[in-house]
């Protein structure tokens, strides 16, 4: 695939306490107020924060910070300048908070770095001078990788940087987690190697002359880690039914089973099943709904004797689960279109998805294909099933987990061939990937081989 962009992930905590310094990163300096500025050449910077940043007491002008100077305090003046403005305002609710936190953030992102965005998250505990915050962190996780997500658009990074130095409370350990979720959502987008790296500098000291920005996490995230996502199923606590209509809740379960039955269908090198599972999660799912969901959670959160909390607990793998299922589809919507069947060509270009999940899988599947084309050659204008193909004759009428693993999903009496496409066949007649109760009568079949 095409070469992706680069993207920062900074962590930021009170900018107060920021100072005007030299920052190095490979022998290069670089001055500023934040470690980051050594990455400026980036495509994309985003600044991550707490919704406590605006709870702080703001310094008043010329008061020095902590390991402050006349000339290096000019960054905690800039940070004052704008939390200042929040300074005695009283709120009514959490969403009035984090709304001000995020308006915060942008400018301060605005003015540190050149068209760098800002996301907020709630906190943990009282980091701030006032305000109290009771979320599960889970649920903050969620919203982090939900907005990252969002922040993207539909660009391909391959290159994800996060930067740890600032961060308070929970942020560094939430920002790194994040970073790890999206660089496999982006592997999916790119199809080759995404490169996670996180970043920490020196503690400031104002006697020394320059401050390391220190490479202390790198791996190149080259495989999808299906297996342990789809062991365990991942909850959301808490009643909905005071956040979303009964049609919502139902289509947000049909949501998130159709991805854990997609993604089920990558992790096994099943190439015609996942076309059949994409092209149900098109029509069953709506991705958008986790969105509405977790921001519905920070509309409706308590709030009483300036605490914050809320009962809900959405699992990150929840809708990371989702968001993944989403991006395959795509993937595979590009590649798979049915027309009496998927050509034999389009299920070797789907070999080449499984190479983000297991490289074997790619080799068998292209090998199975090779195979049947083969047969074909001998056999112009064949129409039937592959057992007929092969000349078998006492076949099994159930699927079964070796033969479908062995064969890339071509268990041979339930595959039916014409004019060069291939289909599920049910005894009778062709699945349709369109029709629903074909759908759920080839998962039926299916189930037991996961």
């Amino acid at each position: 695939m095409g070469q992706g962009k680069s993207l920062l992930i900074t962590s930021i905590g009170n900018p107060q306490n920021y100072s005007f310094t030299t920052y190095s990163y490979r022998g290069e300096p670089k001055k500023g107020c934040v470690s980051s500025v050594v990455f400026d050449v980036v495509d994309k910077a985003i600044y991550v924060g707490l919704a406590s940043l605006i709870d702080v007491r703001t310094h008043t002008q010329g008061e020095k910070t902590c390991g402050s100077t006349q000339q290096t305090n000019e960054c905690a003046e800039k940070a004052r300048k704008i939390l200042e403005k929040y300074q005695g305002k009283s709120y009514g609710e959490y969403a009035e908070l984090h709304h001000d936190a995020e308006e915060a953030l942008e400018e301060y992102a605005e003015s540190t770095f050149r068209s760098a965005h800002s996301i907020v998250v709630p906190p943990l505990g009282k980091p701030g001078e006032k305000y109290t915050f009771r979320f599960p962190p889970n649920t903050a996780n969620t919203i982090l990788l939900l907005k990252l997500y969002r922040e993207c658009g539909e660009e391909t990074y391959t290159r994800i940087m996060v930067d740890l130095t600032h961060g308070v409370n929970f942020l560094p350990t939430l920002c790194l987690k994040a970073a790890q979720l999206l660089s496999q959502i982006m592997l999916v987008r790119s199809r080759s190697a995404v490169s996670l790296e996180a970043y920490n500098a020196d503690p400031y000291k104002p006697n020394i002359e320059k401050q390391e920005v220190n490479l202390v996490h790198s791996e190149a995230v080259e495989n999808l880690t299906l297996y342990n996502l789809l062991q365990e199923p991942k909850k959301i606590k808490g009643d909905l039914r005071s956040l979303l209509q009964d049609e919502e809740r139902e289509k947000l379960c049909a949501t998130y089973s159709a991805s854990k039955y997609l993604l089920k269908t990558l992790a096994h090198p099943y190439p015609l099943t996942l076309a059949y599972a994409a092209e149900r999660f098109k029509r069953k799912a709506d991705p958008k709904l986790v969105n509405v969901l977790v921001n519905q959670i920070l509309e409706k959160c308590e709030w009483s004797d300036n605490t914050a909390k809320t009962q809900y607990e959405v699992d990150e793998l929840y809708a990371f689960q989702i968001i993944l299922a989403y991006e395959v589809a795509k993937q595979v919507s590009k590649i798979a279109v049915w027309n009496n069947g998927y050509t034999l060509g389009t299920i070797e270009k789907l070999a080449e998805l499984y190479g983000i999940v297991a490289q074997p899988y790619t080799i068998l599947i292209k090998q199975e294909i090779s195979k049947i084309k083969e047969k074909l050659k001998t056999n112009q204008g064949f129409r039937g099933t592959l057992a007929e193909l092969y000349g078998h004759k006492d076949t099994p009428n159930q699927m079964d987990k070796r033969i479908m693993v062995a064969h890339a999903g071509f268990q041979m009496e339930f595959i039916h061939l014409e004019e060069g496409r291939a289909a599920y066949y049910d005894g009778e007649r062709r699945m349709d990937p369109r029709d629903e109760g074909d759908q759920e009568e080839l998962r039926s079949l299916l189930d037991p081989t996961f």
